[in-house]
């Protein structure tokens, strides 16, 4: 599949700003929050593969979508470094994400960063 590919493009149009971040958990709050969409609603069902999510941020740039990212899981990196056991490390995938986004006009960086283990989107993060 390319970026041309018509899959869940029937269940992903353009209804509202895309949201990308650490914590799918997370992601999909905020989404439901603001009437945002996520990778989830444009896999239709399939299942999650790292040329899937590749696909997805090349569709929604070629769709022009605006995309905003609600940033690291301050709070679960915290707890890995505290306890590796109790969070995980940063995500290679959501990594990844950021940098084919760094020249893409229509991003909006919606978090904040206090430092290395702490910051968040004003009024949703703890």
């Amino acid at each position: 599949m390319g970026v041309n590919s018509d899959f869940g493009r029937s269940t992903f149009a353009a209804k509202g700003p895309v949201i990308i971040g650490e914590n799918m958990n997370r992601v999909n709050a905020y989404a439901g929050k603001v009437g945002g969409e996520t990778i989830d609603g444009w896999l239709a069902g399939r299942k999650w593969t790292q040329p899937l999510n590749d696909e997805f941020v090349a569709t929604v740039k070629a769709q022009e979508r605006q995309i905003q990212d609600i940033g690291p899981d301050f709070g679960r990196r915290l707890q890995n470094r505290i306890d590796p056991s109790l969070g995980r490390p940063p995500s290679s995938v959501y990594g990844g994400e950021r940098q084919s986004l760094l020249d893409y006009g229509n991003y909006q960086q919606l978090y904040e960063r206090a430092g290395k283990y702490q910051g968040g989107v004003p009024g949703f993060d703890p």
